[in-house]
């Protein structure tokens, strides 16, 4: 059987990180647009229960700025927010966790 290396062995590229947490941090008309799946949406959720974005490896605001721009300010604040902790993706899900350092939103 042939050998495979170490998973601490690979690029740091290789490994993807996302977050997972609730669509209560984003407003109803961001969720709209999120629904509309637009280049920016990898995927809806079986049922349409929540998305998989992309924002980027390596963006900067700018570049958020530019591929988000018509999403709200709090949901590019959102983007940067996990950019910052090293996250790429983000999986919105209305049961996934919410996170009490972020605004949330009813709808």
């Amino acid at each position: 059987m042939e050998h495979l290396p170490s998973i601490h062995k690979l690029p740091k590229s290789f490994v993807m990180r996302a977050a997972e947490i609730s669509t209560a941090h984003i407003t109803a008309e961001d969720g709209a647009r999120l629904r509309e799946n637009g280049p920016e949406v990898l995927a809806v959720i079986s049922g349409g229960h929540g998305h998989i974005v992309h924002f980027g490896d390596g963006t900067d605001d700018a570049d958020i700025d530019h591929d988000f721009a018509v999403y709200s300010p709090a949901f590019r604040s959102l983007l940067y927010t996990l950019r910052g902790e090293g996250f790429s993706y983000v999986r919105l899900d209305p049961d996934g966790a919410t996170c009490r350092d972020l605004p949330t939103f009813e709808w």
